[in-house]
């Protein structure tokens, strides 16, 4: 007799028993036919595995089934059996004794016995007894599973999630054992399958912005459970075609010469991806300037930068970002079209900058990129990571506007920035789910949903809503796509709950409850092989503090410390223009960024002084990410320090 018990969740994690066969074991044949019903594949599954050793050996190994699908109608068959046994469904207790007795039955009639149980979601163990050498031995199943969206299709994956024999981090059992390689296979019309056989998806046309499937059954307890499916475009936006394109590049001394090539390297890849645009460059020091004066097509960019000046590129004191971004708004004016502005700066500039958005011509859109500072704290160096900065003190400017402010690599540091996200938007950042206009709980919602890329969750809610919608932003402008329902996945998401992921919020009653439903192999009642001992391990690498590096993915800052003896020294470094400029009395007040002059105040007002403190170039001294200075040259100590 052939035994399937139900939802047998044998605790391997907790217990060190070995789940593997004999090496001599092999899979001489592993496929799955596969047939699609809307948003629900059915693989019919026929494995054969043979003893190729020397002497008789048990049957044990784990199998992967795909796209967290769940197996049922159990077959096993012998040279020796004229017929396919069914797997019978039967409780944990019970089924491990009669699969013991049997296994000693069978060493005196040498007629072999199975049973598939459950391990953990997405993955079964298969047991046989005894393999005899050279005999086959044929396993037959059903899987359904639901089609998820990889690559910019929908479809089957079995590729292996943690590779074929390894242990992944992120759960507690091998993933697969080696030799066990399943090959999808389809006659199915819109069907197509890989040439490896690994992966299978439906043909369809093209689309714009993100396909969502929802599915949905309700739960004994109360409450429904949702499976949802999404989709991102491979191309979620268009590149701006025939654009005027304003860059504003940051020539302040904290970019230094470093920096200011940095930005260049970026601007030539944004102009590769929009070869029909117009561009003029503004630069801004402590002023800002056009630097070409004129519209210029983008092919003959580098040329006329070739021509330049060594000095209209130079770093200087000074971050006129503000003015800057006046001067863009001004040259675009007439223009009619994509109007683009692109600001490239370490956003560093004066505290008394003005935030007041410029005059924009309508349609104008600002993105700002921030490029990492260039100044060395020793022995780290501080600077932004990727990744949009919400919080930035430039993103209401550029949010105005429907930009945003990214950040990016530091361009000294391997390949430059592509900055893609510059040029159009590249990803739909913020999702949320939306019934009825209000969102819904979502715990898992990524940040952001990448081009191409796809998404499968569960959700719990007290109620089934009339339609769902998913909600998020292209750049700044908000965009919506609703929700299709599946109501052949709905049909059969009982059937699928005991395989959802750990982190699904269903029960572990609800889990059995829904087994025993569907009667398919799936987590057993009063078993602890759930989140206490096979869920998802995460454990944290290295200790201490990290300051003035990117730590984490996330943006640190460096130690904001006076300077010992710094303001002396620039004291003693304006005393003589001080005198000079018959000012021996004031007050001057700077403002620094790291070894960068952002702002000068002289009291009483004395041009001469003014224009002396911003010819100052400071030095490596200057440590501070922000410094402020009061100093009366020629009369007593000054004050450092932060105010």
């Amino acid at each position: 007799m052939v035994l399937a018990p139900l939802c047998i969740a044998v605790l391997l994690a907790a217990a060190p028993a070995r789940v593997e066969s004999s090496p001599e074991v092999r899979a001489t044949h592993y496929t799955a036919e596969v047939t699609v019903d809307g948003g629900l594949a059915t693989l019919a599954v026929s494995l054969t595995l043979q003893n190729q050793g020397s002497k008789a050996t048990e049957v044990d190994v784990l199998l992967e089934l795909p796209n967290e699908g769940s197996a049922s109608e159990f077959y096993f068959t012998h040279p020796g059996s004229r017929t396919w046994q069914y797997g019978a469904m039967m409780e944990e207790g019970f089924a491990e004794q009669r699969f013991a007795q049997l296994r000693q039955r069978n060493k005196a009639t040498a007629s072999p016995s199975a049973m598939m149980t459950h391990v953990e979601p997405g993955v079964v163990r298969l047991r046989i007894h005894p393999a005899r050498v050279g005999v086959p031995l044929q396993v037959r199943f059903r899987v359904q599973a639901p089609l998820r969206y990889e690559d910019g299709h929908w479809g089957v994956s079995a590729d292996y999630r943690g590779g074929e024999g390894a242990r992944d981090g992120a759960y507690a059992y091998t993933s697969v054992t080696p030799g066990m390689r399943m090959t999808l296979a389809s006659t199915q019309a819109g069907v197509q399958v890989s040439a490896d056989g690994r992966r299978l998806w439906l043909k369809a046309p093209a689309f714009v912005g993100v396909q969502g499937r929802e599915a949905s059954t309700a739960l004994p307890s109360g409450g429904w459970a949702l499976r949802v499916g999404l989709g991102v475009a491979p191309q979620l936006s268009e590149l701006p075609h025939a654009a005027s394109v304003v860059f504003v590049l940051d020539a302040s001394r904290s970019e230094d010469a470093e920096g200011i090539e940095g930005q260049l390297q970026v601007l030539r890849r944004y102009l590769q991806r929009v070869p029909d645009a117009q561009v003029e460059l503004v630069v801004f020091r402590r002023h800002a300037e056009r630097l070409f004066g004129e519209w210029v097509p983008a092919a003959d960019v580098e040329a006329r930068l070739a021509r330049l000046e060594r000095e209209r590129l130079a770093p200087g004191n000074g971050s006129a970002l503000d003015e800057a971004l006046a001067l863009a708004a001004r040259v675009l004016e007439g223009r009619t079209g994509t109007l683009r502005v692109v600001a490239l700066t370490d956003g560093l500039v004066a505290s008394r900058a003005s935030t007041t958005a410029p005059a924009w011509p309508t349609g104008s859109v600002l993105n700002v990129g921030l490029m990492r500072v260039s100044w060395s704290v020793l022995p780290v160096r501080w600077g932004y990571v990727d990744g949009p900065q919400p919080a930035h003190a430039l993103a209401p400017l550029a949010e105005a506007t429907g930009g945003r402010v990214l950040a990016l690599s530091p361009p000294g540091e391997g390949a430059a920035p592509l900055g893609e996200e510059l040029v159009r938007p590249t990803r739909l950042e913020a999702p949320r789910l939306l019934a009825a206009g209000v969102p819904v709980p979502w715990p898992t919602a990524p940040p952001f949903l990448a081009e191409g890329a796809g998404v499968s969750d569960w959700l719990r809610l007290p109620e089934r809503p009339e339609a769902l919608v998913l909600e998020g932003r292209l750049w700044a402008r908000t965009v919506r796509w609703p929700l299709a329902y599946e109501a052949r996945v709905s049909s059969a998401l009982r059937a699928l709950m005991g395989n959802a992921p750990q982190g699904a919020p269903l029960t572990d009653a609800e889990r059995v409850w829904a087994t025993k439903e569907s009667q398919v192999v799936g987590p057993e009642p009063y078993s602890l092989a759930h989140a206490g001992s096979v869920g998802p391990r995460v454990e944290l690498a290295g200790e201490g503090e990290v300051q003035g590096a990117v730590a984490g993915g996330a943006m640190v800052d460096p130690p904001d410390r006076p300077t010992p003896g710094a303001g002396a020294w620039l004291e003693a470094l304006l005393a003589s223009g001080a005198r000079r400029c018959g000012a021996s009395g004031a007050t001057v007040e700077l403002e620094t960024t790291f070894h960068e002059i952002v702002d000068v105040r002289v009291t009483p007002a004395n041009s001469c002084l003014e224009e002396a403190a911003w010819a100052l170039r400071l030095g490596r001294r200057f440590t501070q990410q922000r410094g402020h200075f009061t100093v009366r040259p020629g009369e007593g100590a000054p004050r450092a320090g932060p105010r």
